[in-house]
Formats: C-alpha cells, structure tokens, sequence
C-alpha cells in the first residue's frame, strides 16, 4: 500500500516536472530575437530590418566582413580597399589628396575607377602630383575650362572667336575693326554684340537687326514682338513659358506662369501653364488678349468677352455686353466696355472688383489691385495699396498714384508704373527688387510684371528693370 503511493506520488512529480519544462522551453521561445525585424536584440550582431545577404547584415543577423554594423544601419568600412555600402571610392586607406579622401569620397579634380581598392587618377583636363594643373596648354582657369588665348572660342578652344582670324587669332576677321576688333567693320560707330533687336546691325553680319513694336511682362517672364510680327520670351523656362509658336501675330500677352497671343489670323494662341485650362483658347476670332494669374479673357471680333481658366472666384465669367478692352488679373478681371465705364468681376477681398465711377481711356488688372487711366488723362487705382495702407498685408502703396497725367498705366503684383505725357516713366508701390525704379529717357509703353518691369522705348529698344531671376529682364532678341 505504501509502495502504491509512492509510485503515484513520483508519478504526479514527473507530470509536474515535465509541464515545467515545457513552459520554460515556451518562454525561451518568446524570448528568442527576430532577424529581420530592424531591432538589435541579444544573440544578434546586427539586424538591418531584413533577411538578406550582401546588405552587410547577412541572414542570420551576422555583421559581413568589409562592413561595419555597429547599429541598425550598416556601411563599408572606409580604407580596408572594398568600395561597399554609401562609399563612393576606397583605395584601401583614409589618407586625403590622392583622389580619395578620409571619407571616402573622391576629391574635387580626380576620378577613381574598379572595385577596390580604388585607382585615383586625375580628371582628363588635369595634371600634376595633385592634379592642380591644366593638362592641356591650350586652358587656363580653376576647372581648366577656359581658353588660355581669350580670343579663341570655348569650349574646344580650337578656333576663333567671330571677331578674330590668324593661325593665333590675333587677326580681326573681315567684319570687324578697332581695338581688339570690337567694332563693325561696315559701322565702326557700332560696337559689337548680339542682337538686341535696336534697329542697328548690332552683330555685324550686314543686316540690320528688328526693333521692338511691343513688350509685355508676366509673372518671372517676358514675351515682346518684333516689327516682323514673330514673337520672343525670355526668363523663366518651366512649363516651356519662353517658347512662344511661330508665325506672325498682332499682340502678346504674358501672365503668371503662362502667355497668349492673337495671331494675323485673329486666332489666340496659348502657351505655358494648363493646369487650369489658362492656355486652353477657345475657337473663333479676337481682337485682342489678356493672360492672367492662371485664367485669360480675351475680346472677340464681335466685342464681347470670352474667358477661360481658373475660376474659382469667378473671374472668368464676364458679364454681357460689348468692350473695348479687357484685362486679367491674379484672381479678378476689369474690362472697359464701349461707353468707356469700367466693369470688374472675380475675387474682390481689396476691392480689386469696385471701379470708380466715370470713363476712361485704359484700364489695367494687377494681382490684387486694379488701375486706369481716366478720361482726364489722370490715374485712379482701387484694391489693395489703397492711401492709409501700406505695409500691412499686401499693401505696398500700389493703389496710390502720383499726380499728373498719364497716357497708359499698368498695374503689375505689388507695384505700378505708368508712361506720363511727356512720355517718361514713373512707378509706386512695391520695390523691393527694384522694380519700381524707373530709368530715366522717353518710352512709349510700359508693363509691370510680378517682381519686375520691362518698357519700349521711343527707339524701339526694350529696357527692363528690377528682379532678373532666370534672366527676365535681359531681353533676347534673335
């Protein structure tokens, strides 16, 4: 009886034992690491959140040789010679100055080839124990980019430059004379340079060069036409802005990001932006366009006007009627109908969208105010920039003319200039790019832009001032 028990008490003791070692092997279990799981935990090297070889954390959470895992992220070991992980070379050191620095990355001048180590040789146009010399006689300069005869032409500096001849270009070419055969040969008055379309043969090839009939800027762009009716634009490339389609037009006009055009055809042509269907113009014939932020409205042969774009503010529905003539501007559009009232519509937080009463000559939509000149050859301006407001918001005292008279006016983002009757130039508001500084001399139209401005002076030569970013106030002429 005794021994029955104690049989059955052993027995119940190796249960026990038994269900105890399966619940440590179940918490083992729990407590073993993950590889793969981007955490380093123990019995792990390294575990960079996946399960591959050849990453520098193998499968098995094992640091690779050539790599160095002392985290989550693994990279090569910079000058043991194996180019692996974010190294750009290794040449099996960490010395600077011999094409591979202590960084491994490659020094300025030098190129490093193969798989490591790393050979670091100088660059094709270098020489020298530090590759600090132009390989080649023929340039000069800090990248041996330059001509070492200046006048040869970059960048084979094998010929010449236009105004040179000779074996060693010391010659002046047939078209040119004077001092460092900087003149025209057939106008030594004219001093050499590319076309600038100013009525004179500017680049002495003989011909004389178009001049300017007109000129308009946009947002970080300016188009203008020439007297054989083709149209240039220059500044700001995106969206293809200065790539205006050929052929021969009456007008053009820039806006923020995109221009349009009415072509000897009557047709509008657009091009640039679309994200809101600005440069989508309607079928039919017009008499004239207007590009604004991103919607145009243009008048058709029948005097009414059409618009097209953006609206969410409703500047781009016109009211009924006839016009004279329309402008759009950020989020609004004036027109002046042919009883020579103005009309506004679209977004009018400023009071943009509240002409004055009476008539005028002109009117013109900036990107929060509004100008014209009235019958009285005077400017009025509502919006913003209105007197009592400048410097708060969006108020640079654009709204604020000078006296005087004033045969146009053009209201630009947050600056105004107009041509007075005697025909100089006078801006206000904005100014901070300089846009607002007008030149001195006579001009027979003006047009501000957003942050610059550009006018066509009384020899048909354009001159724009204030930001030049991306080169729209340098005017391209070819």
């Amino acid at each position: 009886m005794i021994f029955v028990r104690t049989l059955k008490s052993l027995s119940v003791s190796l249960a026990v034992l038994s269900l105890s070692a399966c619940i440590d092997m179940l918490d083992l279990e729990t407590q073993l690491p993950t590889c793969g799981d981007g955490r380093v935990e123990v019995f792990e090297e390294c575990d960079d959140g996946n399960r591959n070889d050849g990453d520098g954390c193998s499968g098995a959470c094992v640091s690779e040789a050539g790599w160095d895992c002392s985290g989550v992220e693994c990279d090569g070991v910079c000058g043991d010679g194996q180019k692996l992980g974010s190294e750009v070379c290794d040449d099996g050191n960490t010395e600077s100055g011999d094409g591979c620095n202590a960084s491994c990355a490659v020094e300025e001048r030098y190129q490093c080839t193969g798989e490591g180590p790393n050979s670091c040789t100088c660059l094709a146009q270098f020489t020298g124990a530090n590759c600090d010399q132009c390989a080649d006689v023929r340039f000069t300069g800090a990248n041996c980019d330059q001509c070492s005869n200046p006048n040869f032409a970059p960048p084979g500096c094998t010929s010449c430059l236009p105004q040179f001849a000779g074996a060693n270009c010391n010659e002046c070419s047939e078209r040119f004379t004077g001092p460092n055969c900087a003149f025209c040969a057939n106008n030594p008055d004219v001093l050499y340079s590319s076309e600038v379309c100013d009525g004179q043969d500017n680049d002495c090839d003989g011909a004389i060069d178009d001049v300017w009939t007109q000129v308009n800027a946009g947002g970080q762009h300016t188009c203008g036409m020439t007297n054989d009716k083709t149209l240039q634009c220059w500044g700001f490339h995106g969206q293809f802005l200065v790539k205006p389609p050929s052929g021969a037009f009456l007008s053009v006009s820039s806006g923020f990001e995109h221009s349009c055009g009415v072509n000897i055809y009557n047709t509008t042509l657009c091009w640039g932006g679309q994200r809101y269907g600005q440069s989508n113009a309607p079928p039919g014939s017009f008499l004239s366009v207007s590009a604004g932020g991103a919607h145009t409205c243009g008048i058709k042969t029948d005097n009414t006007v059409v618009c097209w774009g953006a609206n969410v503010d409703g500047q781009s529905n016109p009211p009924s009627g006839t016009f004279l003539s329309v402008s759009a501007g950020g989020l609004h559009t004036c027109g002046l109908k042919t009883d020579n009232k103005a009309v506004c519509w679209g977004a009018n937080e400023y009071g943009q969208s509240n002409p004055p009463s009476g008539t005028f000559l002109s009117m013109s939509a900036g990107t929060y105010h509004t100008c014209g000149v009235k019958s009285d050859n005077t400017v009025a301006c509502w919006g913003a920039g209105r007197p009592g407001q400048s410097g708060v918001d969006r108020h640079y005292g654009q709204s604020n003319p000078p006296s005087g008279t004033f045969l146009s006016v053009s209201a630009g983002g947050l600056h105004t200039c107009g041509v007075k009757t005697n025909n100089t130039v006078e801006c206000w508001g904005g100014n901070d790019e300089d846009q607002s500084n007008a030149p001195s001399g006579s001009f027979v139209s003006v047009s501000a832009g957003g942050a610059h401005t550009c006018g066509l002076r009384n020899d048909n030569s354009a001159e724009c001032w204030g930001s030049n970013g991306s080169g729209r106030s340098t005017p391209v002429c070819e």
